[in-house]
């Protein structure tokens, strides 16, 4: 498992890579997304903390703590820890087109 702002991080480095913006709240749906395709995929859970749901989304406390949520943009990695869940997204990535080959 890897911490949600590790996850987070790499996301958002893929993101500014593809010269897309993310805000808070669609960071946390990819997370959250990533989270339940590994469930899915290899049976086994990505993140190290609970996603929380509820009728006004998703949240990851870890980067809600951080003031990121909803429509508020994402300004810049959210640690200065370098990610390391690169790999495994990477790993991901090629499972899933496997499957829909």
């Amino acid at each position: 498992m890897h911490s949600a702002l590790a996850v987070a991080n790499q996301l958002f480095e893929r993101a500014q890579q593809a010269r897309l913006s993310l805000t808070g709240g669609q960071l946390q749906c990819l997370c959250y997304f990533a989270h339940g395709l590994r469930l899915a995929l290899v049976n086994l859970p990505l993140l190290d903390e609970t996603v929380l749901a509820d009728r006004d989304g998703i949240s990851i406390p870890s980067i809600t703590r951080l003031g990121l949520h909803g429509g508020r943009p994402v300004p810049q990695l959210l640690t200065e820890v370098r990610p390391t869940a690169a790999g495994l997204l990477d790993g991901m990535q090629a499972r899933l087109r496997t499957l829909i080959d």
